[in-house]
């Protein structure tokens, strides 16, 4: 190709002579697979989706987010970008989040970095990558934080290792912010947020285990947005906001709702009564 002219090598771009059909092939031999596992799959998968999982993961093409998980088709909903970031003014993310919360009403949001992230190293380094740097930011940030603990490590490996675990520690921190999630958490007690991180070299995933309601007690005064009911039935009270006003509930007790059924009847036959009463008295 070092010998073709600019010209020529423009002209590459229309080329279609590299055969990819081997992934055509490939992909009929993923579904026959699929079919023989369950023959009913794509039938039922081409009216709805109601994933249970939404999964927020870094690019690299070395993490198969759905496979890892020993998940199958219609088990996952995927967001991806570099180094698992969770940044509340991305709008792709935002987009994601929201569809994943308030529609399919995932009951899990696992936000998942992963050993030897390149993203993480290059934040690491005192080095401008360009436009890549208004993303790589957000890291640095998270460094900025931890700089304390960082600095205790003086190992460079380790020290990589455990800074793509604050990074996830600090997106998880990010949805617990978001407005969407709070809301969905102060009515339906749900997505619960897990932080991990998967081992390329092994292959395995590796709960963080971070103790979030530590940590969001710290900030509480900064991001809360809704009053958490501590003693509730589940759907019968929504969450108030700091500025007084309601959010709607998604959710009553069939219960709930049969009483107020009646008593709404009653209210409307002591009226009636009390109508009929003053048509008597009225001339």
């Amino acid at each position: 190709m070092g010998n073709r002219s600019p010209y020529e090598r423009a002209k590459s771009i229309w080329d279609t002579a590299e055969n990819l059909d081997y992934i055509f092939d490939s992909n009929k031999r993923w579904v026959q697979d699929c079919l023989e596992e369950d023959p009913e799959i794509f039938t039922r998968l081409k009216y709805a989706q109601a994933p249970k999982y939404l999964y927020i993961g870094c690019s690299d093409s070395r993490v198969p987010a759905q496979n890892m998980l020993g998940l199958t088709t219609g088990e996952l909903f995927v967001h991806r970008n570099v180094a698992n970031l969770c940044v509340n003014t991305d709008y792709s993310l935002l987009s994601v989040l929201t569809y994943a919360v308030e529609v399919l009403e995932v009951t899990d949001i696992i936000v998942c970095g992963h050993y030897g992230c390149g993203g993480v190293r290059a934040a690491m380094e005192n080095k401008d990558h360009g436009l890549l740097e208004h993303w790589l930011m957000h890291i640095r940030n998270v460094q900025r934080l931890h700089q304390a603990e960082l600095a205790e490590i003086p190992n460079e490996e380790e020290r990589h290792q455990r800074l793509v675990e604050l990074n996830v520690q600090e997106a998880c921190m990010n949805l617990f912010a978001n407005p969407v999630v709070q809301k969905k958490q102060a009515t339906d007690a749900q997505p619960r947020i897990h932080g991990w991180v998967y081992d390329i070299g092994s292959g395995l995933l590796k709960d963080l285990k971070i103790d979030f309601r530590t940590e969001i007690r710290k900030y509480k005064n900064i991001y809360s947005l809704y009053e958490f009911p501590k003693s509730t039935i589940a759907g019968a009270s929504a969450p108030v906001a700091p500025n007084g006003r309601m959010t709607p509930l998604k959710k009553v007790p069939q219960e709930a709702l049969a009483a107020a059924a009646d008593s709404s009847s009653s209210q409307a036959q002591s009226s009636g009564n009390l109508w009929n009463r003053l048509q008597r008295i009225l001339p």
